[in-house]
Order: structure tokens, then C-alpha cells, then sequence
């Protein structure tokens, strides 16, 4: 991706990006084919094909949304850049406060990520007792 890059500037890097993903997924699958035969697995690519129909209609929708979301706050910024006359400031004022909320919810949500399978396992064992004090404290 460098060297292609270097030699034919975006073109390069775009057909560098696509020769790494391609040899990734090769060796990944040639890795794959290996272990099932070190444990003697067979693999089995088509299955059902209501399964394939379930899986594409759901993740076609979820890839659209999720490649979505750059372009649309791209659009947006450029929209706030052009609509007011110091828009550049004022859209660096915007980025500032986003990355300060960022900063500001970082600890809470690494506290959320662990406390929550924690609560849900004294919850699951039926340990109210335990499950109510850690509650009283927090």
C-alpha cells in the first residue's frame, strides 16, 4: 500500500489496500483449511439457504447505517463550515466540546462495562442480598 502509494499517489494506495485485504483473507482461509485438517474437521460452506437470506438481510442494513456515518457527519460539518461566516471556528469550537464529552463519558463507560455482567451474575445466582448492597453502595 506504501509503494503503491509513493509511485501512483491515490490509485496506489487504494489497489495496495485491496491486494493487503485479499492475501489477508487468502492466508486466513489457507491458516483456516490447515487446523480443521490438524483436527480433522470438515468444513461445511453452504449450509441452509434461509440461513444466507436471514444473514444478508440483516447485515445489509447494518453495513449501509454503518458506512453511513462518516459521510453524513462529513456533510454535516461542511454544512456548518458553510451556512455561518466563521464557520471553520465554529465547527473547531463543535470538535472541541465532542472530544471533551468523549473524554468525560470514557471512565463511565469503562465502569458500565464491568460493573454491568458483575450486577447481572449476583442477579443470575439469586444472591439478592449481595445484589442489593452492591446497589445501596454504588
Amino acid at each position: 500500500m506504501i509503494m503503491g502509494s509513493y509511485y501512483y499517489g491515490l490509485l496506489g494506495a487504494l489497489l495496495g489496500l485491496l491486494a493487503n485485504s485479499f492475501l489477508s483473507c487468502a492466508m486466513y482461509f489457507a491458516l483456516l483449511k490447515l487446523v480443521f485438517n490438524k483436527h480433522s474437521l470438515k468444513s461445511k460452506y453452504l449450509t441452509n439457504l434461509a440461513d444466507l437470506i436471514f444473514l444478508f438481510k440483516f447485515t445489509l442494513p447494518v453495513s449501509i447505517g454503518s458506512y453511513l456515518v462518516v459521510p453524513v457527519v462529513w456533510i454535516c460539518n461542511l454544512m456548518l463550515v458553510d451556512i455561518h461566516p466563521k464557520g471553520l471556528s465554529e465547527l473547531g469550537i463543535f470538535e472541541a466540546a465532542n472530544q471533551f464529552k468523549v473524554a468525560i463519558l470514557f471512565v463511565p463507560s469503562l465502569v458500565v462495562q464491568t460493573v454491568i455482567p458483575i450486577l447481572s451474575n449476583y442477579l443470575s445466582k439469586s444472591n439478592s442480598g449481595e445484589f442489593d448492597s452492591i446497589i445501596k453502595y454504588q
